[in-house]
């Protein structure tokens, strides 16, 4: 696999450091998911922790949302010297990803629009759950192999990802 192929991940090279974390569908989730990536220290440089906690957040606030009740989500990190991803996975039907520009003022409706602009490259798997992923490259990748910021969208349901359980 290539990192151009549309929809789907780039492999990871190096040393790994993963976590899975089971979550309620609780209000308090998004909050714990976001401290879930504090334990990465210092493998982060700031802009990716930064960016990646405020992604974590809202897929996880997302998840919260829309499983239905009484259900788990599910947060999958894996970090590698090529970069960072991130999988929220929850049960429920698969759903076409509708992005659009929120309003200044506006309470809700960020999330896939912050996903979006934050992320290197996400998109959306489903069958009878739901895995929302995205992927944040480390400045040590190699030049060759990185895009530019922003420079790969999945757009929404295609592809796999592979070593997640999607």
């Amino acid at each position: 696999m290539t990192k151009g192929e549309r929809g789907r991940p780039t492999p990871t090279q190096g040393p790994m450091v993963e976590l899975t974390l089971t979550l309620p569908k609780d209000p308090i989730s998004p909050g714990r998911a976001r401290r879930a990536l504090d334990g990465l220290g210092d493998e982060l440089p700031p802009d990716v922790a930064d960016r990646s906690q405020v992604v974590v957040s809202e897929l996880v606030t997302n998840a919260v949302m829309h499983a239905p009740p009484g259900s788990d989500i599910r947060l999958e990190l894996r970090l590698s010297m090529g970069g960072l991803r991130v999988a929220v996975v929850q049960p429920g039907p698969m759903f076409e990803p509708v992005i659009v520009e929120p309003e200044v003022g506006q309470e809700s409706g960020w999330g896939l629009h912050l996903v979006s602009n934050l992320a290197d490259r996400w998109g959306i798997i489903g069958n009878d759950r739901v895995t929302v992923w995205c992927e944040f490259d480390l400045p040590a990748s190699s030049p060759a192999e990185a895009l530019p910021r922003n420079g790969h969208r999945t757009g929404g349901s295609q592809g796999s990802w592979s070593g997640f359980a999607a």
